[in-house]
């Protein structure tokens, strides 16, 4: 494991991300779900727990922004061509992740309303909290492969 001194700028600031979405992340299933089952919330409830998610992210966000370039502007940029390749797989791999995800979910929103009432899939995404539980969830799966992916690379 890379010591945090030997790290360089941009792979400090993806471990770090990387934690603060992963808090958010986990606040959000705890709320969204009691055991493996998911809970249905009124719209109202909904519109809340989908404004505190994003709130965090943004200010969790921003403020990581806002250390990182503080910290630049004391020292010389450390950003390098390999940071740049490094940032692009990881885009690429949250590009894509994120379009397996959508990809599974419009599947499964047409076969469960072919089928109706028939349907005994693994999960169901008719609801409007299953459709709200299923596209957050896509969103930080695919960012959170997007930070390990550049942790990876910065790693190996």
């Amino acid at each position: 494991m890379t010591r945090i001194e030997d790290m360089t700028e941009p792979q400090r600031q993806s471990w770090i991300t990387l934690i603060a979405d992963g808090v958010v992340f986990i606040w959000f299933l705890r709320r969204m779900l009691s055991g493996r089952n998911l809970i249905d919330l009124p719209p109202g409830e909904l519109l809340a727990t989908f404004a505190v998610v994003v709130g965090w992210t943004i200010v969790a966000h921003v403020v990581i922004a806002i250390i990182f370039d503080t910290r630049r502007k004391d020292k010389a940029p450390q950003s390098d061509e390999r940071d740049s390749d490094i940032a692009r797989r990881g885009d690429r791999t949250g590009y894509y992740v994120l379009c397996c995800f959508v990809n599974v979910f419009i599947v499964t929103f047409l076969i469960e309303n072919a089928v109706g009432e028939k349907y005994q899939g693994p999960f169901s995404v008719v609801s409007p909290t299953a459709i709200f539980f299923w596209l957050i969830c896509a969103v930080y799966c695919a960012d959170l492969a997007k930070q390990i992916t550049k942790l990876r690379h910065y790693h190996g």
